[in-house]
């Protein structure tokens, strides 16, 4: 009786053991796969709010501004499923486009004509001071805040492409690189950090009309950061719930 039960455990523990090993066969490279492969990565000219993934013979049209919450927290483009619209080859070679990884020595360009501003700029901050009541700087943020989100809100709408399908059923997870990940979420908390910094400025008694024309302009460059959140030449991407 007791060998029998130990050939029925046995079989038991490798027939148990043999569809483990077969599912991971199966699901693995269905689930994984996809993480492994890399899609090329395409930026629409004069148009960073679109990018083009090239998925094997697919094109993937992609609004990195499709949800609010990006402008609040444009890391939240990542792995999340978001809407793309499928394109036809040839709508794809009319499109005025090139590789993802091209504008970046045009960002250093432009950060290295930032740091020579501020250098420049930084003799004559002392000169900028102004002695006014508290309501009146308050009033000063408000505008400022309406006037950098008007801004922004006005260039989203020249921004729209006729091409791209706010009904698509189609979804996509894109995966950035560790790169891209971390000079965006540098960028974030930083740019968030100088939105917020100078609202003491209500407190003190001397308020800096330099302090508050830049604090104008972060904000703005705030905003667009979701349009970096997918900056890489190439990126892992997943189609999820296609509906025909």
């Amino acid at each position: 009786m007791v060998p029998t039960i130990l050939v029925i455990k046995q079989k038991s523990r490798k027939n148990v053991g043999e569809a483990v090993n077969n599912i991971k066969k199966v699901a693995n490279p269905m689930k994984w796969s996809w993480w492994n492969k890399m899609d090329y990565v395409y930026t629409i000219y004069k148009n960073p709010r679109y990018k083009i993934i090239q998925k094997d013979n697919r094109y993937l049209m992609v609004d990195l501004e499709q949800n609010w919450y990006s402008y609040m927290c444009p890391m939240l483009n990542w792995f999340i499923p978001i809407k793309c619209t499928e394109l036809s080859y040839q709508e794809f070679n009319n499109l005025n486009i090139f590789n993802n990884g091209g504008q970046n020595s045009h960002g250093m360009m432009a950060g290295g004509i930032g740091v020579i501003i501020s250098v420049i700029l930084r003799s004559f901050v002392g000169y900028m001071d102004i002695n006014i009541n508290r309501i009146w700087i308050v009033f000063m943020f408000l505008i400022g805040f309406v006037a950098a989100i008007t801004l922004r809100l006005s260039i989203r709408k020249k921004l729209n492409h006729p091409a791209f399908n706010k009904k698509s059923k189609q979804r996509v997870i894109l995966i950035p690189s560790f790169k891209n990940m971390i000079l965006v979420v540098f960028c974030y908390f930083m740019m968030l950090f100088f939105s917020i910094a100078p609202f003491q400025m209500i407190f003190e008694e001397k308020k800096n009309i330099l302090g508050y024309i830049l604090w104008v302009g972060v904000l703005f460059i705030f905003t667009t950061l979701n349009m970096a959140s997918i900056s890489d030449r190439k990126v892992p991407a997943k189609i999820k719930n296609i509906r025909r």
